[in-house]
């Protein structure tokens, strides 16, 4: 019982949705070392991806300006939403 829930538990980990550049993610878990920086519910925009599990985010405040910006593990982050303004797409257009 405990392995089946165990290969359960792996196999949602394995096809959750890849993060990319430009896709929106929100804090899960506050990073050790940055309680009062970061909070739990904080959304932000991936401005780079350095692998498949670390990225640099940004978090923004209403007035434009931004909170915070670190590199952060996949383990802190939760898709919300898919580079909801096209950027990616935007940039090939104009590289082609």
């Amino acid at each position: 019982m405990k392995n089946s829930i165990l290969r359960f538990w792996k196999s949602l980990i394995n096809h959750r949705e890849k993060i990319e550049e430009f896709d929106w993610v929100e804090i899960i878990k506050v990073p050790k070392g940055q309680k009062g920086i970061v909070d739990i519910g904080d959304v932000g925009t991936v401005l780079d991806k350095y692998n498949d599990k670390n990225f640099e985010v940004e978090c923004g405040k209403p007035d434009g300006s931004y909170k915070w910006l670190m590199p952060l593990h996949v383990r802190y982050l939760k898709l919300v939403s898919k580079d909801p303004y096209g950027i990616r797409k935007e940039i090939e257009n104009k590289e082609e």
